[in-house]
């Protein structure tokens, strides 16, 4: 029982050690005008330009999330942040096309922060857990495949040594293949 709670105290003590607390990624700057200005919508009602505004600014955003290089595709990107990065907006000219009257609704992006390196700063520490939590679902299958071992080990009082140990090998083997591909598809 105590090597499992010492077990499970260090894999906690490495998940608070892994954790992006201050590290930053290096600053990705955005081709000169591809920050949008504004975002505007179209609808039959001034809600509904509202929300066409809204889906238009959150399109606009993930394009230039896609543009990066790397991209930035680990933080998903809701309509919810995207009312954050947008002011209140304003009402614009009004369409008639034919019989159908549409109202226009322009939300300017804000200017007075910096949404851009705080869009980077949320991606790069959604893209950091999801690499520790990876790291530490491989170190508690290699921890189980030890603690099995050497159980299984005193259970069958050493009669199947070799058999145990190629079969922990093999775990382990399968631990680090699988960590060695999220890496590499990673980066």
């Amino acid at each position: 029982m105590t090597k499992i709670l010492l077990g499970i105290a260090s894999l906690s003590f490495l998940w608070v050690c892994c954790t992006p607390i201050s590290a930053q990624a290096k600053r990705l700057e955005p081709e000169v005008g591809r920050l949008p200005v504004e975002a505007t919508g179209f609808g039959k009602t001034e809600e509904d330009a509202k929300a066409d505004a809204l889906r238009n600014a959150t399109e606009r955003v993930k394009a230039l999330m896609g543009m990066q290089k790397p991209p930035l595709e680990s933080f998903v990107l809701k309509p919810e942040y995207v009312r954050t990065l947008v002011g209140p907006g304003h009402a614009g000219k009004d369409v008639v096309e034919e019989n159908l009257r549409l109202q226009q609704w322009v939300m300017p992006f804000r200017t007075d922060t910096d949404w851009w390196a705080d869009l980077q700063r949320k991606d790069r520490a959604e893209q950091r857990h999801t690499w520790t939590a990876r790291v530490m679902l491989g170190l508690a299958v290699l921890l189980l495949a030890g603690f099995s071992y050497v159980r299984l080990d005193e259970f069958t009082q050493r009669r199947y040594t070799t058999w145990l140990r190629l079969a922990g090998l093999g775990v382990a083997t399968s631990v680090g293949a699988g960590l060695w591909y999220v890496f590499q598809g990673s980066w």
